[in-house]
């Protein structure tokens, strides 16, 4: 039997999950770095260099049921957020989920919360109808975090949306690529001298992944992306990786293929102990570029990684 079918089976044995009002709070360590719920894997784009899919993963978000947004919430007071560890909502695209709204309103007061979107109509008519506070936070970067992708759609549409989020009193951050095609590069080149001159935070991110059959990005484990054959190892996260349908995932690359969870947000019985395990995985070659590049901490102190990886002998 499959792994990720049997693992499924055994969790889907408990379910439904006890409905109970409060499921107990987990207990996450300092080394754990960042929160992420994936509230669905669709998304409005269709870029050819999609990490979704580089993580042989479904970026069309065919990817079976999602929680309900009810189920969301409750998965998100379990959660001992701080302002360094907030949950972030992201993706595929987070507006395209009906768990957004209910999650940014009736969250415990005390929850933090961020969002990755690359801003779609839909995200802003949201975002305007929810209060600005609970996107509110002190950060080395901005709580809601929107990508322009090169080559998909307006820029003068997107500054507006992104200036019309600002104007509402929400902390927005725009983010573009470094891609290796120079058309591409140039377009990004553009968007950001027009933000920075409009007295907007635009960053630029490292390009990730295979294009035109040449690796990029700056890796902390040599022959981890792309390699032309695996090999098997032991590895742990630093991350909380929720996909769509609740199950947990020890990386990108099994969240975004659905393979090997290592529990479920809504079991009583899952207590994030399980974070700090180091487990065997035989697809090291294969790795997704976010899970193994080289980058800043939710501090933004360069170095870090999101996986710890040891090489069996």
């Amino acid at each position: 039997m499959d792994s990720a079918v049997s693992h499924k089976a055994v969790f889907a044995s408990k379910s439904p999950f006890p409905e109970q009002s409060e499921l107990p709070r987990l207990t996450l360590s300092d080394r754990i770095n960042y929160v992420a719920f994936f509230l669905t894997l669709r998304c409005l784009q269709n870029c050819a260099y999609c990490l979704v899919e580089q993580g042989r993963g479904r970026a069309d978000g065919n990817a079976g049921p999602a929680m309900s947004p009810q189920d969301w919430l409750r998965a998100a007071n379990r959660i001992p957020t701080r302002m360094d560890l907030p949950i972030t909502l992201q993706g595929g695209e987070p507006a395209l989920s009906p768990a957004l709204p209910v999650l940014a309103t009736q969250t415990a007061p005390q929850t933090k919360l961020d969002m990755l979107s690359t801003l779609p109509p839909q995200a802003l008519d949201i975002l305007l109808g929810m209060p600005p506070s609970r996107f509110i936070r002190q950060a080395p970067y901005a709580p809601i975090r929107v990508t322009f992708h090169a080559g998909n759609g307006s820029l003068d549409e997107f500054i507006k949306r992104v200036t019309a989020l600002i104007d509402a009193g929400f902390q927005v951050g725009v983010y573009g690529l470094e891609y290796p095609d120079p058309a591409l590069r140039e377009e990004i080149a553009h968007a950001q001298e027009r933000c920075l001159a409009l007295g907007l935070d635009f960053r630029t991110k490292e390009f990730l992944g295979n294009w035109q059959d040449t690796l990029h990005g700056t890796y902390s484990y040599q022959d981890a992306v792309d390699a032309s054959q695996t090999s098997s190892v032991s590895c742990r996260t630093s991350e909380l990786l929720v996909a769509p349908d609740g199950f947990i995932h020890r990386c990108h690359s099994d969240l975004y293929s659905g393979s090997d969870p290592i529990g479920h947000i809504l079991d009583p019985g899952f207590t994030g102990e399980e974070l700090e395990e180091f487990r065997p995985c035989d697809q090291f070659g294969r790795c997704n570029p976010c899970d193994v590049k080289l980058k800043t901490n939710r501090r933004q102190i360069f170095g870090h990684t999101s996986v710890e990886i040891i090489f069996n002998a």
